[in-house]
């Protein structure tokens, strides 16, 4: 786990291949419990960025490496030395039968990708102060009306050139009928926003960042 945060991809000291499964459950039997650090890769991410994987029956995967970005972990031990960033940020919802969600398109270098608004929260600030905060000055809504703490989302991600591990609280917003008017942050790299459905919001965003948040507020507000 400490070299592939000092590299940023997840390889095995010994060479051999990397050794995954389809569920926790499995991962949980196979591995070691004093050394145990369960990580959840997007495979398929992973796969359209280079990474090749190599299915060994019974649940079970082998790849000789794959980039740490790619990957999520619930509970980073306190011993792995990587800096952590508390973010908070909001998944926004239209109002009426058919609620939409809210994305922004993020340019980063010379790619984009579509996100959640979210970002780091400040000394004197609670989670939930900071998600409503950030969500208004990234995507330059009116107002958005805070509703419950959906999740929080952890995973690795690179800032400045170095890896860090990102723990993001997501709650639901709702935004009032007639104030949806986007005007994204463009000082932030945002170049502009959509209301997509949940289904489109699932296919635009990062599984490893977006999708269990994306659908916890899809199941709150019980869209299709």
């Amino acid at each position: 786990m400490r070299l592939a945060i000092k590299t940023g991809t997840l390889v095995r000291i010994s060479g051999k291949p990397l050794a995954m499964f389809e569920s926790v459950r499995r991962a949980t039997k196979r591995t070691a419990s004093d050394s145990k650090v369960i990580l959840r890769i997007s495979a398929r991410a992973a796969a359209e960025r280079g990474s090749r994987f190599y299915e060994r029956g019974r649940g079970r995967y082998d790849c000789h490496s794959v980039p740490l970005k790619f990957a999520a972990c619930p509970h980073l031990p306190s011993s792995i030395d990587v800096p952590r960033i508390d973010a908070a940020g909001g998944i926004v919802v239209t109002s009426g039968a058919r609620p939409r969600v809210l994305l922004l398109l993020k340019k980063s270098g010379s790619s984009e990708r579509w996100v959640l608004p979210k970002g780091k929260r400040g000394r004197s600030e609670n989670r939930r102060m900071a998600a409503r905060r950030e969500v208004l000055e990234e995507s330059g809504l009116a107002r958005v009306d805070v509703g419950p703490f959906l999740l929080r989302e952890h995973y690795f991600d690179r800032e400045r050139g170095k890896m860090v591990f990102k723990e993001v609280s997501y709650y639901l917003m709702r935004c009032p009928r007639g104030r949806t008017r986007l005007k994204p942050k463009r000082a932030e790299g945002f170049t502009r926003g959509q209301w997509a459905s949940f289904r489109a919001a699932l296919s635009s965003t990062d599984p490893v960042r977006a999708h269990h948040s994306i659908l916890k507020a899809r199941d709150a507000v019980g869209a299709s």
